[in-house]
């Protein structure tokens, strides 16, 4: 397992994140993505409802678990930071956002 290609399966991620738009915050939810070296996920994608969520759970799902591989073949280490997950999300733009 390679870092590119990690950085191609997240890319694709993010490609089928971006066809989704809002109107509303209550479109926007999130999904945990990818596996820490000391468990945990790597952080979390705010995403629109109207993308095919399926799909994107069944893409996550394998980046996390190509993550997890890579991490254990390259010994990576961590803070062991867990990141939280986003408390309040709206639509800007068409676009769901975490709002801070």
């Amino acid at each position: 397992m390679s870092n590119d290609t990690l950085e191609k399966r997240l890319a694709d991620i993010h490609s089928l994140i971006e066809e989704g738009t809002c109107n509303t915050g209550s479109q926007c939810q999130y999904i945990a993505y990818g596996k820490k070296a000391c468990g945990g996920p790597s952080g979390y994608l705010i995403f629109s409802g109207n993308i095919d969520i399926d799909k994107l759970k069944k893409l996550v799902n394998e980046y996390t678990l190509a993550e997890d591989i890579y991490n254990k073949e390259n010994q990576i280490k961590c803070d062991c930071s867990i990141p939280n997950p986003p408390q309040k999300m709206e639509c800007q733009g068409g676009n769901c956002i975490e709002v801070k």
